[in-house]
């Protein structure tokens, strides 16, 4: 039970009778900033005393720029709430000093859906099917939006609009998520998460506009994972939060609801374990695509290394690297069958690293296929120069649209 405050009759004959707060304090069995804020609100002061009377005042008028103080600091303003400011004064009117002191709660677990301004998806091209014609499939990866690459996201748009493939896999790490990672704060690589789900819905949105009849599926990666792990780490209660009565939709803080997927007419192939190393998309009966977990030095290191653990082709992301290996292994009953994994490289800007990593070892690109039944051929788009090289076909960002140089779709493809 909390003591009765004392009356200012009480408290002025404390002070006539003792010569320090402190003293005070002992015989009331109060706190010294307790008896202090009530000799303030009185308009007592203590004469001779050996400390002198802190006051605390929420005027808004005394804080200054409270932004300034804390990027100051080295922090982002936009990453933090104020839960309260106040300034604390304390000494004789001569000899006076001031605290700002500021109480700022981090801004992880805010954020939004994807700013949209209602999707409206483009009308589908009608194209008469070919039937001697391999399926083509793209495979897009570690974008890490929204440090991608805006050159090559434009010449991937050039490109999305010139070959039209059926099917564009996004392989993970659409999302760099820095602002909930466990490794060290980097002020120059910093991002909110609002930004990072605003950045990749573009992109996403792009694609789908160069070429509104491809079905684009999203992969999870480590980056993209990094969400979920938050919400668990700090509020673990809201990782299967739902709007009101609409037990089927997707969980809230979830990258496909937060990337407005649904309405983008985007897939999501999450694992059902939840784990973004075992979620897969199936391209064909003989090849998969993964995000990729293994990470070894070297072009074409990390691809055979999946390749042995997996058995089976796989196209993935994850090393920022781009190569192509292949492994000949044999059954049961001898028989010899040839096994290939593509490391699609990375949609992300190489300069310095994304703040982590010194003079990286990544190529910038994507990966494609052709599908012929249930056998494939695999190919590197690389990004050299400002320019997109693909097989026979190229486009040079400073060319512009109209100058993409190619030969026609259907040579393109075989």
């Amino acid at each position: 039970m909390r003591a009765p405050a004392l009356t200012k009759n009480e408290l002025q004959a404390l002070i006539r009778d003792h010569s320090s707060w402190a003293e005070i304090a002992r015989v009331t069995k109060k706190p010294v900033s307790t008896i202090k804020g009530m000799a303030y609100k009185y308009g007592l002061e203590l004469p001779g005393a050996s400390d002198t009377l802190s006051v605390s005042s929420d005027n808004p008028a005394e804080w200054g720029d409270l932004n300034a103080l804390i990027r100051s600091r080295n922090l982002r303003p936009e990453d933090w709430i104020i839960d309260r400011a106040r300034v604390n004064t304390w000494g004789a009117d001569d000899n006076q000093c001031s605290q700002l002191r500021v109480d700022l709660t981090p801004r992880i677990g805010l954020v939004a859906p994807a700013r949209s301004e209602g999707w409206v998806p483009p009308p589908p091209v009608k194209r008469a099917p070919a039937s001697n014609e391999p399926e083509l499939v793209a495979f897009f990866g570690d974008h890490h939006c929204p440090h991608f690459d805006p050159g090559l996201h434009e010449a991937a748009c050039v490109w999305l609009r010139a070959m039209k493939p059926s099917r564009a896999i996004i392989l993970g790490d659409l999302i760099d998520a820095d602002s909930v990672s466990r490794h060290r704060f980097n002020p120059a690589f910093a991002t909110t998460l609002q930004e990072n789900i605003d950045s990749a819905y573009e992109v996403l949105a792009a694609y789908r506009r160069a070429s509104p009849n491809t079905q684009f599926t999203v992969l999870p990666g480590n980056h993209d994972d990094r969400l979920r792990t938050a919400v668990i780490d700090l509020f673990r209660p809201a990782l299967k939060l739902k709007r009101a009565c609409a037990p089927n939709e997707l969980e809230v803080l979830s990258v496909p609801y937060l990337l407005r997927l649904d309405e983008l007419g985007v897939q999501y192939a999450e694992s059902p374990n939840g784990m973004y190393e075992t979620a897969q998309v199936l391209v064909n009966d003989s090849l998969a695509a993964r995000h990729g977990w293994i990470a070894s030095k070297g072009s074409g290191s990390s691809a055979l290394s999946t390749l042995r653990h997996l058995m089976h082709s796989v196209v993935i992301g994850h090393t920022h690297r781009q190569s192509i290996v292949s492994l000949t292994v044999t059954s049961i009953h001898g028989e010899p069958r040839t096994i290939s994994a593509c490391e699609a490289g990375t949609m992300a800007l190489l300069q310095d690293g994304l703040g982590y990593a010194n003079s990286p070892d990544w190529q910038p690109g994507f990966a494609t296929a052709h599908l012929f039944g249930e056998s494939f051929t695999l190919q590197l788009a690389r990004w050299e120069n400002e320019t997109l090289l693909w097989g026979g076909w190229s486009h040079s960002v400073s060319d512009g649209i109209a100058a993409a140089k190619s030969r026609p779709a259907s040579a393109a493809r075989v």
